[in-house]
């Protein structure tokens, strides 16, 4: 049967004369009208320190609760309560704070909790996650379960230094009843007499260790914690503590957006709350669901009954006003979501607070080894170790992949700090990057289509180097999402060259994988990358190419209105694919005369890549030999370079002509070999393959057949390239009907 103690019940907790004397003293300085900055500038005592001993977190001295006392004419009852704290015999486990959600992490803490003593657990995550508040919220919950429960803070991510070794044990000791003047000086002394203490002790002892700098400020405590259990929090991954005490860890990330969303509505009125759901939702989204930025926030808005909501998201939409918003007003620069960054960020090494500044120069959502390395201009093994102090302090987000990204709020933190860095520091992170990027997406497109003849050979520089089609196709995959960001960074600082070559590089991957917001907004940035050096040539092929998304994503009016600007302006490659744009929306007689103009143009810029995908084009404007002319000229080219995906796009209109001529066995064999020879990243390629096989053999009689290859056709571009997919439900509606 289950020990009812374990359960989730309400805790009980008395307050410690050190609270008592911290609600006394936040009530007699209200009662003054004064102010946290007002007291300390009268009293001479720092006002972190007041807000700390208001919260009850530290006891006061004599001296300070006596000038307190006069400073706020108590009467002699802060001295009084001072005193009280400075003589209370033990820290009692402080009160759990209001606390929701969290079921898994604490049936999880309990489940470690029943394993065999010694027991060690540990709970890491990010700054203003919420660590102190689970485990108060769970030691508080199971204390009738242990005979005593002690508690130390360890001052790891705090003002002040964090606390010794003999500043946790002596906690301790006065845990255990023990009176200061009974509790030895030294160190080992102090462990000694604890160890043989519990030792002594026939019950069951729950030891909490908060805010825990690292596990070396752990590890030498629990020799003098025999038989007990201890529950640590840091916002570090304690790794050495696993290792060496087989800990067990709790890891805390952030809350479940339901239970963000309910935690707003606790804190603001749940009538308040339903009235403005989506606001509420987007106001947990701003947060990144961050218990401490939605608590700061919610009271924020609590504060302001006759503000809707929305008006509080819309002020909170810029993240470098939203970092600010989220301090709170309490004039105690200790706590809020700021200062709850900055101690993580004071406690890392130098070179790893670099990095964090310097991070934040990536515009992009993930960050690969390789690209931060680029950006510090250091080594890439030196880089990832530095990136993993940044994860190990939670100030990073590890990703699948070996890449990294900031939660929403720690990016603007990290934006903040680096404007310290110097501003030509900073524009030669930002070329370092640019340049890595430009480089990398050259070799992408290299290694996508080989034997084509429209790449350039850049200086060498940084980027990385792939083995093949694959490999470079995972990369632009991966990246996928950084393209635009990059490509706006370099724009904004007036790298126009890389801005438009970034995204020109990257046609071939778009071709394959439709990214249709990433195509399109990069290359609007490339047309104004062209357009600020007035650059014909350059915006000549930025705006074919932005034309090319506009037409397969079904924008065919906006893809014409750019095609005939090319057109009407330039020679060259940028007028042949124009041309070509142009042709799909004429009649068959015109269509024809436009591919053949493509045709010559291609041929007079020495384009062989152009001419052949243009006469694959002319051979399915035209008819009988003048179409398989055309269409096998086109194959062989693309042999001849060894562009396996252009002859797969050369079959799969030969096989068209074939079927139109009568040939379906010619037609089959043509759409068999084009299928084949699709890449897998071409889904639609090979669909329109697949269903070019139906047709022939629904030709041929073979009436399932061609079903099963409709059904493989749209099950490749379903939910891909739905327009595509329409199509061919369409003729295979018609077929099963037929």
């Amino acid at each position: 049967m289950t020990d009812p103690r374990w359960d989730d019940s309400t805790p009980r907790w008395y307050p410690t004369a050190a609270e008592q004397f911290g609600e006394r003293l936040a009530v007699l300085r209200n009662h003054a009208g004064l102010s946290l900055r007002a007291l300390a500038g009268r009293t001479g005592i720092p006002k972190s320190v007041l807000g700390r001993l208001e919260r009850g977190t530290t006891g006061p001295g004599v001296d300070a609760a006596r000038t307190l006392d006069d400073a706020l004419r108590a009467g002699g009852s802060l001295l009084v309560l001072g005193l009280a704290a400075r003589a209370e015999p033990y820290p009692h486990l402080p009160p759990a704070p209001f606390f929701l959600g969290r079921r898994r992490e604490l049936t999880r803490l309990t489940a470690l909790a029943r394993g065999e003593s010694p027991n060690v657990i540990f709970i890491a995550g990010p700054p203003g996650v919420g660590k102190t508040a689970l485990a108060l919220r769970w030691a508080n919950g199971v204390q009738d379960l242990f005979d005593v429960v002690l508690w130390s803070h360890l001052r790891g991510h705090t003002a002040g230094e964090p606390a010794t070794i003999a500043d946790v044990l002596e906690d301790l000791l006065r845990g255990l009843g023990n009176e200061s003047d009974g509790i030895p000086c030294g160190e080992p002394e102090r462990a000694s007499a604890l160890r043989d203490q519990l030792g002594r002790r026939a019950q069951r002892v729950l030891v909490v260790l908060d805010n825990a700098a690292d596990s070396h400020q752990v590890l030498p405590i629990l020799p003098a914690l025999p038989g007990c259990t201890v529950l640590v929090t840091s916002r570090i991954q304690l790794s050495a503590l696993v290792i060496e005490a087989g800990a067990g860890a709790v890891p805390l990330d952030m809350m479940d957006s339901a239970d963000a969303a309910h935690l707003v509505g606790v804190l603001i009125g749940e009538d308040r709350a339903d009235a403005e759901r989506d606001a509420v939702a987007q106001l947990v989204d701003l947060c990144g669901a961050l218990p401490l930025a939605v608590v700061v926030a919610a009271e924020r808005i609590a504060a302001a009954p006759d503000r809707t909501v929305a008006s509080h998201v819309v002020e909170m939409a810029d993240l470098g006003r939203r970092l600010r918003l989220l301090d709170l007003d309490d004039e105690d620069d200790s706590i809020g979501v700021r200062a709850a960054f900055t101690w993580s960020y004071q406690a890392l090494p130098a070179p790893a607070a670099r990095m964090f500044r310097l991070l934040s120069l990536h515009p992009g959502t993930t960050i690969s080894v390789s690209s931060a390395a680029t950006l510090a201009g250091i080594p890439a093994t030196e880089a990832a170790s530095l990136l993993d102090v940044l994860a190990v302090a939670h100030l990073l987000q590890r990703t699948p992949g070996e890449y990294y990204g900031f939660h929403d709020l720690l990016r603007g933190y990290a934006i903040d700090v680096a404007a310290g860095e110097p501003a030509e520091d900073r524009a030669a992170a930002v070329r370092r990057l640019v340049d890595w990027y430009l480089h990398a997406a050259n070799a992408a497109s290299r290694a996508l289509t080989p034997a084509r003849d429209h790449h350039i050979e850049l200086p060498g520089g940084p980027g990385p180097a792939f083995g093949g089609f694959d490999e470079a196709y995972a990369w632009c995959s991966r990246e996928v999402s950084n393209f635009v960001p990059v490509a706006r960074l370099a724009f904004d600082h007036a790298l126009h060259f890389e801005a438009w070559r970034i995204m020109v590089e990257l046609h071939d991957f778009f071709a394959l994988a439709h990214p249709w917001h990433v195509w399109i907004d990069g290359y609007e940035i490339a047309v104004r990358a062209a357009q600020a050096v007035a650059d014909e040539s350059r915006l000549a092929e930025a705006r074919v190419k932005l034309a090319d998304g506009f037409r397969r994503r079904g924008d065919v009016a906006r893809a014409l209105e750019l095609e005939t600007l090319v057109v009407d302006t330039v020679d060259g490659r940028s007028r042949g694919w124009a041309l070509l744009g142009l042709a799909t929306d004429e009649p068959r007689d015109r269509w024809a005369r436009l591919i053949r103009d493509a045709v010559d143009t291609f041929a007079a810029a020495g384009s062989w890549f152009g001419e052949a995908t243009a006469r694959v084009a002319l051979g399915l404007a035209c008819t009988g030999d003048e179409a398989l002319e055309h269409g096998r000229w086109a194959l062989d080219t693309f042999l001849a370079h060894d562009d396996r995906h252009g002859a797969a796009h050369a079959r799969w209109a030969l096989a068209r002509s074939c079927r139109l001529a009568g040939d379906l066995e010619a037609a089959l064999a043509y759409c068999e070999q084009s299928i084949a020879d699709h890449p897998d990243a071409d889904a639609r390629g090979r669909a329109e393959a697949l269903h070019e096989q139906g047709l022939v053999q629904l030709g041929l009689g073979r009436h399932d057949e061609a079903i099963r290859s409709l059904g493989r056709a749209i099950g490749l571009v379903e939910g891909y390239d739905e327009r595509t997919a329409d199509r061919l439900r369409a003729g295979l509606a018609a077929l099963a009907q037929g």
